[in-house]
């Protein structure tokens, strides 16, 4: 179970009444909930280009660090991530850059960028390049 923070432009989740998915194609976390998760749409937000271990599903065991990717265009007063479910299989571990990857190093089923002294991550992340490595499991609405 991995965390994984994205754009919510709605407010799914904010009460009992609201738990019905928006239609809004600004709205990641509707659209994850709904489709599940796509690696045709990762990277796409001008604001995150920047993909350390190159076009894969981010996701990560430190909530903290998911919580810099949680992005509220809806007016909700409150933060929304997912807790999802993901079968990373064989990692390849790694502690620097390979940002040009779009599928793991041979041999490997995913990535694990580890954090460290002689890395260049502050915290974990866990990278997937196949759709079907990870579901949603839990929508989590915080403060």
């Amino acid at each position: 179970m991995l965390w994984h923070g994205t754009t919510r432009a709605c407010t799914i989740g904010d009460s009992c009444s609201q738990g019905i998915l928006c239609a809004k194609s600004s709205c990641s976390l509707c659209g994850i909930i709904r489709m599940s998760f796509s690696i045709a749409k990762a990277g796409q937000r001008p604001d995150h280009a920047f993909s350390r271990f190159g076009s894969g599903i981010y996701t990560t065991a430190t909530s903290s660090k998911a919580n810099d990717y949680v992005q509220e265009r809806g007016g909700s007063p409150y933060h929304a991530m997912l807790l999802s479910e993901v079968v990373t299989g064989k990692m390849a571990f790694m502690t620097t850059n390979r940002q040009n990857l779009s599928q793991p190093p041979s041999g490997y089923d995913s990535v694990f960028g580890i954090p460290g002294l002689s890395s260049v991550l502050n915290y974990d992340e866990i990278v997937v390049y196949r759709d079907e490595a990870i579901h949603p499991s839990f929508l989590v609405i915080y403060c």
